[in-house]
């Protein structure tokens, strides 16, 4: 899966880590590898080194490169505390941010893809707030802001979860992506040495 998405004069494209090759998927370590060594050269401002597991256990994960030159990622992953969707977390590379880059990606994202997909963004967050606002709607707000990234999936949204479904999943299971990683890893650690 590649896509591909003209802006401002300037290609940004979204490589995957996973190639569909006859029908069989498999992993493409070339893009693992770039996105790793992104990963390492943001791992100060961070907490994604060393997260390949995250990216084995997403729905959707891609390189961004802009201009042909690697900038970032993305991933979307479902979580155990809301099952009708996945939630996506994006990373630029901070020489490439404010071009827009973040935000283009959100868009084509949401408008590819026939799912609900979230944002879960610390409010301390401004720039990435600020984006999200822009690209869809906030649904939640409390020490981490909540959006929807489907805007012409909203009303549909809205209508299955008219009991708040989404909100006591969240607020119940207040889990985030580290914590619930970690307690697979666990899993998979206590599994192994039995």
């Amino acid at each position: 899966m590649c896509y591909n998405i003209s802006t401002g004069g300037f290609m940004i494209e979204l490589k995957s880590t996973v190639s569909n090759i006859d029908g069989k998927l498999f992993f493409n370590e070339d893009i693992w590898n770039r996105i790793e060594k992104i990963m390492f050269e943001i791992k100060n401002e961070s907490g994604f080194v060393g997260k390949r597991d995250r990216f084995l256990k997403s729905n959707i994960s891609c390189l961004i490169t802009y201009d042909n030159n690697d900038v970032g990622f993305i991933y979307a992953t479902q979580e155990n505390r809301y099952s009708k969707g996945l939630f996506v977390d994006i990373v630029i590379k901070k020489e490439y941010r404010s071009k827009g880059i973040g935000k283009y990606v959100l868009s084509e994202l949401s408008s590819r893809c026939n799912v609900y997909l979230f944002g879960e963004i610390e409010e301390s967050n401004v720039a990435s707030n600020k984006i999200a606002e822009e690209v869809g709607i906030k649904i939640l707000s409390s020490d981490k802001n909540y959006y929807f990234f489907f805007k012409e999936k909203y009303n549909e949204f809205l209508e299955i979860n008219k009991n708040h479904d989404f909100e006591k999943a969240v607020l119940k299971n207040a889990l985030n992506s580290n914590e619930l990683y970690n307690g697979i890893i666990n899993e998979e650690r206590i599994v192994k040495i039995k």
